[in-house]
């Protein structure tokens, strides 16, 4: 069986990085998943966190309609992430009430809330069904979103802030952990995003990005050396290091891409060995790093068992994350990850012939196209 592997598509995010709603990246992508038997979604699929959800399905349902027409008789697994863990919720309930009584590294369901259903008679005729934590997609074959590293990552990043903040009032992530050690810490954060978005939170403060991204664009903005070199030398790690204080935490000072790399494989590391995760292979998304690339240390993607790491990249872009050209970056978006019958996961990379400037052109058309639209609709 070929399983395909994608992540992090962010569909219907604010500003507009998706870049599978760009009719041409889209074709690329559903070209590459047409030859697959399944298509596993690896979580941030759905940006629900930026927009009420069933703004999100519209603008999603070409990509869906389309990718259930290109797998045809085969069968599409949606395997939730932070962005898109309100679907996992039907699952969480479940075991609240003792249905399954512990959580173990994958468990199978139907879709049968409202925004499941949706999802599902999107993609129609391929057959859908959900997965969490995570899902084997092969005997030897984890596959997870990897949200879970957030709870260890030492970047000071937004969501990394919250599952601290929540680790400091429920406690620490024990070692070993099971699953709803780390859904005690998130789940609250997860919580409080789907319900700011069902407000239009984000509309209602500007529809501005993310603060993580904002923050790193301001961090690294070389037009203003001065500004960047207080805000870098100066204030932003005697933020991290108040808030580390106050957390109890220690956070690094240093965003380079090289260190948030770095720090997001050591905290997909943690995870997994708390987790006790002892498959052959692991396929993670989350932190938008494929991996492991060429110029990588192989070690770095192993745990000490043995088990080798692999990360998916994303299909989203970040100007801030992407280096000059595909050779020179690590999160160059357009990975998919293929698992067939045996040996390791394979990497396909789609948009390394794609500049920085065709990227940042599909950005703008995929917001010039929403534009048209919020006006057509006011017009009308």
């Amino acid at each position: 069986m070929a399983t395909a592997i994608v992540s992090d598509l962010h569909l219907g995010t604010l500003g507009c990085s998706d870049l599978v709603r760009d009719p041409g990246i889209c074709v690329t992508l559903l070209e590459e998943l047409s030859g697959a038997d399944r298509v596993v979604l690896l979580g941030d699929v759905l940006e629900l966190r930026d927009r009420p959800a069933g703004e999100i399905i519209e603008l999603a349902s070409p990509f869906l309609e389309l990718l259930g027409t290109a797998v045809g008789d085969g069968e599409v697994i949606f395997v939730p992430g932070n962005h898109d863990h309100r679907l996992a919720e039907a699952l969480l309930d479940r075991h609240q009430l003792g249905r399954p009584a512990q959580l173990g590294l994958e468990h199978r369901f139907e879709p049968t809330t409202e925004l499941a259903l949706r999802i599902a008679e999107r993609l129609r005729p391929a057959s859908f069904s959900l997965a969490y934590p995570g899902l084997y997609a092969r005997e030897d074959v984890w596959v997870t979103h990897g949200h879970y590293l957030d709870c260890h990552m030492r970047i000071p990043t937004i969501e990394c802030l919250s599952a601290a903040a929540t680790m400091r009032m429920v406690g620490a992530i024990p070692d070993p952990a099971i699953p709803e050690d780390y859904e005690r810490a998130i789940g609250p954060i997860y919580g409080f995003s789907w319900g700011f978005a069902q407000a239009r939170g984000p509309d209602r403060i500007g529809r501005q990005a993310r603060p993580t991204a904002a923050a790193w664009r301001r961090l690294s903005d070389n037009r203003s050396p001065i500004r960047s070199r207080l805000l870098g030398t100066v204030a932003f790690p005697l933020a991290a290091h108040g808030l580390g204080r106050a957390l109890g935490r220690r956070f690094d000072t240093d965003i380079s891409v090289e260190n948030i790399s770095r720090a997001g494989l050591e905290a997909i590391r943690e995870a997994l060995g708390r987790l006790g995760v002892d498959s052959e292979y692991v396929v993670y998304g989350h932190t938008h790093r494929p991996g492991p690339l060429p110029a990588d240390n192989p070690g770095d993607w192993r745990l000490p068992n043995g088990t080798r790491i692999y990360g998916t990249g994303c299909w989203t872009y970040t100007p801030g994350l992407c280096g000059p050209n595909a050779r020179q970056s690590k999160f160059w978006p357009g990975v998919v990850t293929w698992v067939g019958d045996e040996g390791p996961p394979v990497r396909q990379e789609l948009l390394h012939d794609h500049s920085r400037e065709e990227l940042a052109a599909a950005v703008l058309r995929t917001a010039d196209a929403g534009r048209r639209a919020e006006a057509s609709l006011v017009a009308s």
